[in-house]
């Protein structure tokens, strides 16, 4: 362990579970979290946790007539998140440049390293034969000034980026093996210097983590040593697991949703015009904003305006498209999206099957919606969700200096 921690570049959490508690919290810890929750809700009653709240851990926040056990003030919850479950954070990666080479300059990635002491990764093994078998780097800060920097990141968060990447720099869905299995080929086109250099530009002046990047909400802690906050075991929640017990999940919500009617707009189309700005939209712009969007935002404008509501209602897969083009971190649901258009033959946008999507739709999108307080089988998807954003941000990046490059 070294005298300061230094975090994952594309989760934000830690390499280590020991901030896990050697037995369940007490009732008291989890009497002032339901309370500090409730004080949470109470100050922002437009927003429920399912839409992604930030909810007060206990710790920053406690009843003094509550009794709480002082050594679990902060740790995790060992009936929320294991430390069998949460044992995939002590591996380490880390993406390296070699500066040895001649310009262009060559990036690396390493393979399972190891942390030393005083912000420094020892490198075992890596794909760039002109290093030495073995050596230390500093993490996001040269602080030997010898050009040794890397940026470590778990290797589950490296899949999901390298699956991210695929996804969005071909404009098609990965197949469902590179979901789960990313081949050699999965992101064979990434520059690595490239990458590391959009790294840089948010890691020099920061030792544990990258500057200027959204990590979501939660925020996962930032100081020189990493926090356990109670409620905040998402952090440690594998993203890349459980996926037959939540496809099981998924299959089984779907079989018990009721068959309702979605009644369309009762607005008659003269008064929408008035009304409703987006009925001013070109059919082709209106699309692609839609497509765009995600899940939350397209249920919440679905509801409010009645233009949308009506185009929606008329276009026979919307819902099914919709989940496939915002949820693309959601792998099961794919999966099981992929299973129900070749079972079924929809020709009908009042298909009693559609609706249900529609509801299958803000189903999925408030049980992945990442916040504090977590529990349960979703709590690694909803991680896997946060990350897949960060990774976004980085890849969004990445592109913009390679169209620039090619003007």
């Amino acid at each position: 362990m070294s005298s300061n921690d230094y975090y994952c570049a594309l989760c934000g959490s830690t390499f280590s579970n020991y901030h896990i508690a050697e037995k369940p919290h007490s009732a008291g810890l989890r009497q002032a979290f339901r309370s500090s929750q409730a004080k949470k809700q109470a100050l922002n009653p437009a927003r429920d946790e399912g839409e992604g709240s930030v909810q007060e851990s206990p710790t920053r926040e406690v009843e003094d007539d509550v009794p709480v056990e002082n050594d679990e003030m902060y740790t995790y919850d060992p009936s929320i998140i294991s430390r069998e479950d949460a044992k995939w954070v002590y591996d380490l990666q880390c993406l390296g440049i070699n500066t040895a080479t001649e310009v262009p300059m060559k990036g690396f990635v390493s393979n399972i390293s190891h942390q030393s002491t005083y912000g420094m990764i020892e490198v075992h093994d890596h794909d760039d034969e002109d290093i030495f078998a073995s050596d230390y780097f500093s993490a996001y800060h040269d602080t030997t000034n010898s050009g040794k920097k890397v940026y470590p990141f778990h290797p589950n968060c490296w899949d999901l980026f390298k699956i991210a990447f695929e996804y969005y720099s071909t404009g098609e869905k990965p197949v469902s093996a590179v979901y789960w299995f990313p081949s050699l080929e999965a992101a064979s086109n990434l520059d690595k210097a490239l990458l590391f250099d959009v790294m840089s530009r948010h890691g020099n002046n920061q030792l544990r983590r990258l500057s200027g990047i959204d990590y979501g909400e939660p925020d996962p802690p930032n100081q020189a040593r990493w926090v356990a906050r109670p409620g905040e075991e998402l952090f440690l929640a594998d993203p890349t697991r459980a996926r037959e017990p939540n496809k099981a999940m998924i299959a089984e919500k779907w079989s018990s949703m009721p068959s309702i009617n979605c009644r369309p707009s009762t607005y008659p189309p003269q008064e929408i015009q008035k009304i409703d700005p987006f009925s001013r939209l070109p059919y082709e712009l209106l699309s692609m904003i839609l497509s765009e969007l995600e899940a939350s935002s397209l249920i919440g404008l679905f509801s409010a305006s009645p233009h949308v509501h009506r185009v929606v209602s008329d276009i026979p897969l919307f819902w099914l498209e919709a989940m496939r083009s915002s949820m693309p971190w959601f792998f099961e649901m794919q999966e099981f999206l992929d299973t129900f258009s070749k079972d079924r033959t929809i020709k009908s946008g009042a298909d009693l099957d559609l609706n249900r999507l529609r509801l299958l739709c803000l189903w999925a999108n408030h049980i992945t919606t990442p916040r504090v307080g977590m529990t349960g089988t979703f709590m690694g998807i909803a991680n896997r969700r946060r990350i897949w954003g960060i990774c976004r941000q980085l890849i969004d990046k990445y592109t913009s200096i390679i169209s620039v490059r090619r003007l």
